[in-house]
């Protein structure tokens, strides 16, 4: 038996890619946006096959599209169908040639039969894929050609006759009422359409969700399902379809995904400005810049490939750059505001794949954890890892960077601090959480440096503990000193209420893109 195929449709519009609802279409980026918020190394693993239509409206730039494709291709290593437009053998060929596979035709089916048939003769039945866009009527269908702009009136199981007496190998079947809407497939029509066809179908038109992408292969009949959303199949969206369409008991290809061995890096986060503590990374601790604390306890763990000092490219954040690499880090300077994008920018130009978030304001970042996250992740390939009990400012957080790509495409905000909440509270994207160890579970200790009562806090711990300036102190030492020392923990907690309190009013809201 063969097995069943994921497939996933891009749509394309002089030179943007859209999102279609009921063939209605809204421009979402062009080719650089794509290869930025895609991996296509990754869907090469995820799914079976690509689809391109040209979905230009009117006469369309057959050429121009041929253009696009090669360059597509150039990162897309996966079996590719591309269609709309076909008009002569000649586009044909020039689509073939610009990588395709497959060619998708839908108008032709029913204005150029004999083309049709010439394909099918020249490259084989194979190479062929009819396109069907229909909408209900009542018990029935109609099918629609040119864009959906044109009427048949014909059903759906009459274009099915019509297509497999022309040759073509395969059925692209499109329900436009459902197209775009996330309300799942027209299940009925496609049950109806396998019962009857000669040849595989595929079922489009509808998909919001990884479990209805099951529900086309398993109540609709068919052998194959594909989806055209940009957003909900973002990041890790396809590995995760995939994943569960084989847990549902699918018979799937099976590939290895290669996420257990991607590269891992170790992100601090710095900047001189601040409101309530001006120059605090580089204000002095028994002798220390603050920023020294945390950079040289982050140079313990053992898993991170990469440590790197994320900052901005304002003019005042060059003496904190210049530090950093003083200590062996290595440095990149991105957005002003956005940390998000600042994160995206450092992750694209060093290659990341997967990286641990280090505030620089957490003096005492356990760095234990790094390394406990990045073993999660590779246990699990989560989007995002965070960790609960350690005190506050003393956990790190672990990002999948093709999910950080799908919050920076979807969000709405471009100040985007206490950015933990897209992934925890969107609910696209899965998560994993660390519970602390018993001896450093304190979460009520705060150790993060942001008003003058939290330098105070660490000078007192630092000359108690630290005071031949080592810079690796333990979170379980620190914690004991605090449990046997109130005192200290108190000069630091009297300022937490009010930094909840500025916080949600700042932060605590977000929105997100459909």
């Amino acid at each position: 038996m063969l097995k069943k195929r994921l497939l996933f449709t891009l749509l394309l519009n002089h030179g943007n890619y859209m999102l279609s609802r009921n063939f209605r279409l809204q421009a979402v980026g062009d080719l650089n946006w794509l290869k930025e918020y895609y991996d296509f190394d990754a869907i090469a693993f995820s799914i079976d096959e690509l689809v391109v239509l040209n979905v230009e409206r009117g006469e369309k730039d057959a050429a121009g599209f041929a253009r696009h494709l090669s360059e597509l291709v150039q990162n897309c290593f996966v079996p590719l169908a591309a269609g709309g437009g076909i008009r002569s053998i000649d586009d044909a060929f020039m689509l073939l040639n610009a990588g395709a596979d497959k060619l998708v035709v839908n108008t032709p089916l029913v204005k150029q039969p004999d083309l049709v048939r010439e394909l099918v003769k020249t490259f084989g039945g194979q190479c062929v894929v009819a396109s069907i866009d229909y909408k209900r009527r009542g018990e029935t269908t109609e099918v629609f050609i040119s864009d959906g702009g044109e009427t048949t009136r014909v059903t759906v199981e009459e274009a099915l006759k019509n297509a497999e007496d022309l040759g073509a190998g395969e059925i692209y079947l499109t329900c436009m009422d459902l197209d775009g809407t996330g309300q799942g497939y027209d299940l009925q029509t496609i049950r109806r359409a396998a019962e009857v066809a000669r040849v595989p179908l595929i079922a489009s038109g509808g998909v919001g969700k990884f479990g209805q992408l099951a529900d086309g292969i398993e109540c609709g009949g068919v052998p194959a399902v594909s989806t055209a959303h940009l957003f909900n199949f973002m990041a890790d969206g396809l590995i995760e379809a995939r994943s569960q369409m084989k847990g549902r008991g699918i018979d799937m290809a099976e590939w290895d995904f290669g996420w257990k061995t991607a590269r891992t890096a170790i992100f601090v986060t710095a900047r001189i400005s601040s409101s309530r503590l001006p120059r605090k990374m580089l204000t002095e601790i028994e002798g220390r810049p603050a920023l020294w604390y945390v950079l040289e306890r982050m140079k313990t763990p053992n898993l991170p490939e990469m440590r790197v000092v994320c900052t901005s490219t304002n003019l005042t954040d060059t003496q904190l750059a210049d530090y950093a690499e003083s200590q062996g880090w290595q440095v990149f300077r991105g957005d002003e505001e956005d940390v998000l994008q600042r994160y995206l920018q450092a992750a694209t130009h060093f290659g990341v794949d997967f990286f641990v978030n280090i505030d620089g304001d957490d003096l005492f970042c356990d760095p234990e954890y790094v390394d406990k996250i990045i073993e999660r992740y590779r246990q699990t390939n989560a989007s995002y890892i965070h960790c609960q009990g350690l005190p506050f400012g003393g956990a790190p957080s672990g990002v999948k960077v093709e999910a950080l790509r799908e919050v920076c495409a979807r969000k709405e905000e471009t100040k985007t601090q206490g950015w933990g909440k897209y992934f925890l509270k969107s609910g696209f994207f899965k998560t994993e959480e660390i519970q602390a160890d018993e001896d450093v579970c304190r979460p009520l200790y705060r150790m993060t440096l942001d008003y003058p009562e939290d330098l105070e806090f660490f000078r007192a711990v630092v000359g108690a503990l630290d005071p031949e300036h080592k810079g690796r102190l333990s979170m379980r030492e620190v914690v004991q000193f605090l449990d046997s020392h109130p005192g200290v923990a108190a000069i630091s907690e009297k300022v937490t209420e009010e930094y909840w309190e500025r916080f949600n009013r700042e932060h605590g809201q977000f929105s997100m893109r459909e």
